[in-house]
């Protein structure tokens, strides 16, 4: 029992001398500044990535207003077309705005959204291809750019959504951040267009 007991007290000073050697510091403070700079690298990350989110909320913003623009005039344009040049195949046409969002932009922010903002394209390009298959025989050209206009209010829509992600994400303020364009609200206005195209997508021939 004594040579026991002797044993662990013979340890325990291995153990206290150990403790104090300059291998075991040095080592436990490589530990800590590993700790340190992952934390540093961690922060650093974390300030690239809502510097990032400010520059691409500002890309959306703009694609929100060029949308809603776009979508105006061509409400404008169709009005006078449909009372004074019915039958024309001078129709008026709406043009999508371009995001100019390089994929490379998309690195270092939250990997959720960054795939939100990727997929944007994506799905105007496959509600076009929707909205002509559904209405290539059975509706006048003006018909057409009408859902098609709609198509671009959705994208608008859907831009802006992206950008409050971001928002909220990285803790961006936002307050009476209200886009405006001739005295109409863009917001309500896109999303006007986005649910009657998404009614017309679903709505049965």
């Amino acid at each position: 029992m004594a040579e026991s007991i002797r044993t662990v007290m013979d340890t325990w000073d291995i153990v206290k001398i150990a403790l104090g050697s300059g291998a075991t510091a040095a080592l436990l403070g490589g530990g800590l500044q590993w700790v340190k700079e992952a934390l540093f690298k961690k922060g650093d990350a974390l300030k690239l990535a809502k510097i990032e989110a400010v520059h691409l909320i500002t890309k959306l913003d703009l694609v929100a207003l060029n949308c809603a623009k776009a979508r105006w005039r061509f409400t404008d344009e169709m009005d006078y077309y449909r009372s004074f040049r019915w039958g024309s195949n001078d129709y008026p046409t709406c043009m999508k705005p371009d995001s100019g969002i390089e994929p490379s932009e998309l690195a270092k922010i939250d990997q959720l959204i960054a795939a939100r903002i990727a997929w944007l394209d994506n799905e105007y390009s496959l509600g076009l291809e929707m909205i002509r298959i559904k209405l290539e025989f059975s509706a006048d050209p003006p018909d057409l750019e009408e859902a098609l206009a709609n198509l671009i209010g959705h994208y608008g829509y859907q831009a802006l959504r992206a950008g409050e992600a971001l928002r909220k994400k990285y803790a961006i303020p936002s307050e009476d951040l209200v886009l405006k364009m001739r005295g109409r609200v863009v917001e309500s206005a896109l999303q006007h267009s986005s649910d009657l195209v998404k009614k017309f997508l679903v709505s049965i021939d």
